[in-house]
């Protein structure tokens, strides 16, 4: 299981060159970390930033192994014992918000909103990596879940091919979903795993072992038969939406008024 995501970016001319890890969790190895380092460092050599950005609660494990004198010299040591740049750390907080700094210089040199950036350009990078939008042949077409014809289609469930991608993509939620979650809709099968890993993650931050159930209720067509309940602590999942329709038809749903509704992919803005 890959526990890294890596990508390269630049925010302005001024503060170029970008190398951004996003850690997933677990048993954090620091030889991997490095050779996933070094690997990343071969394409962009003259990276001047390194960037790690993980949940709040690995921040105890990351700090004891990876941000003190030894490790950062081996880091260092790997790459070029001559190559300079500052090691930034980004922890994200339950609520979304980030907790950063500086190794060995305290408050870090990124604003919140260049951090937000960065961030954006990560979840870009899967976008158009992970080929989110299907193209059909000029002789055929989609029928979208909604009924509409399409010769372009959105298929969400593309960008949940690596585990630590998955987890990016959810830390990326954080900010959107209720304080506690104990419950899950989704409005298709393939977005499950994101389900799935935002509940792992809700669950760490509170350290709680009690799960949390999660169902699909079938896009449009099951939509009147399914027997929705909810609470304050309800989240609703939808994969993607190109004209707010299906976000509509839930948010007027009278079981779901206490419900939080999140579109994960949005082709036009949606101030709710």
């Amino acid at each position: 299981m890959k526990n890294f995501y890596f990508y390269q970016t630049d925010l302005k001319s001024s503060k170029p060159n970008f190398m951004v890890c996003f850690y997933s969790g677990g048993t954090f190895c620091l030889e991997a970390f490095c050779n996933e380092v070094v690997t990343q460092f071969k394409s962009s050599i003259f990276t001047r930033n390194i960037v790690f950005i993980t949940p709040e609660f690995n921040k105890d494990q990351i700090s004891n192994k990876l941000l003190n004198a030894k490790a950062q010299s081996t880091i260092k040591d790997r790459i070029n014992s001559f190559q300079d740049f500052d090691f930034h750390t980004c922890f994200v907080k339950r609520s979304g918000y980030f907790e950063l700094s500086i190794y060995n210089d305290g408050k870090s040199k990124l604003t919140v909103t260049e951090m937000e950036k960065l961030i954006e350009f990560g979840l870009f990078n899967i976008i158009t990596n992970r080929n989110l939008i299907i193209e059909a042949h000029s002789n055929i077409h989609f029928i979208k879940p909604s009924g509409k014809h399409t010769v372009k289609f959105i298929d969400v469930k593309n960008l949940l091919e690596s585990s630590a991608e998955i987890t990016f993509i959810a830390t990326s939620l954080l900010k959107l979903i209720p304080k506690k979650i104990n419950k899950i809709y989704v409005d298709t099968s393939g977005i499950y795993s994101l389900a799935f890993e935002l509940s792992n993650i809700t669950r760490a931050f509170d350290n709680s072992a009690e799960i949390i159930s999660i169902d699909s209720f079938g896009s449009y067509g099951g939509i009147e038969q399914y027997d929705f309940s909810s609470d304050a602590n309800t989240l609703l999942l939808i994969s993607a939406s190109t004209s707010n329709d299906l976000f509509e038809k839930l948010r007027k749903n009278a079981a779901l008024e206490q419900a939080s509704l999140v579109s994960v992919i949005m082709t036009q803005v949606n101030d709710s």
